[in-house]
């Protein structure tokens, strides 16, 4: 599939000197181009198994004519660029496995690469004035990092997997049907939190107690 996108709604900001405001520039002339393929396999319904296997690439570019008030060259400044939801594989799988007729075992499992991640610049200092509880203020030294598009980074992989057992049948001379059945849902998250890059980069995680100390 193509597909050609535009008049896509954006906006930035524009930032003033002589007053000292940002103004929000809305612009709706934003283009882009999405193209890619899906390739499924179905097993159908049947007596011991059944599931579908699914995979797709995708490849999408967007372009902000106008968001060009950015002057850092790392930035989007007007060129083209992933969004920030873009994963370029996808890959899916639900089984089903049935060893008894009131029986079944599901399986769902994920595999997707990253989404777009920005970089950072060298860390910053800055003062920040605190209001104390008296009404007087203090200084606290705080630290920032500019962050920059980068059209290479990418977060960690996903892999969500859910498993399901499940016991079902019918009630006697009825149509009607019961089930019971136990579930767990992402059960690789823990593990692919302790194996997986940083990819986030935390600023002032102890203002909050900087704070306290200076009240």
């Amino acid at each position: 599939y193509y597909k050609h996108v535009f008049d896509r709604f954006y906006y930035n900001t524009s930032y003033d000197e002589s007053t000292g405001r940002e103004d929000i520039l809305i612009h709706n002339d934003g283009t882009g181009n999405i193209l890619g393929f899906d390739l499924l396999l179905d097993r159908r319904t049947s007596r011991y198994f059944d599931g579908m296997l699914s995979y797709s690439f995708n490849y999408a570019r967007y372009k902000d004519p106008e968001n060009d008030v950015i002057t850092d060259d790392d930035n989007i400044r007007g060129r083209w660029y992933y969004p920030d939801f873009h994963r370029f594989h996808t890959l899916n799988l639900l089984l089903n496995i049935k060893p008894y007729s009131w029986m079944t075992f599901t399986t769902k499992a994920g595999f997707a690469t990253g989404v777009p991640r920005k970089k950072y610049g060298e860390r910053e200092m800055f003062n920040a004035e605190i209001e104390n509880s008296d009404g007087s203020t203090s200084s606290a030294e705080l630290y920032t990092r500019r962050a920059y598009y980068s059209d290479t980074l990418r977060t960690w992989i996903s892999i969500p997997l859910d498993l399901k057992l499940s016991v079902h049948n019918y009630y006697k001379k009825s149509r009607i049907q019961w089930e019971s059945y136990i579930a767990a849902e992402d059960v690789l998250s823990p593990l692919l939190k302790k194996i997986s890059p940083e990819n986030q980069i935390t600023i002032n995680h102890h203002l909050d107690l900087e704070i306290q100390e200076l009240l």
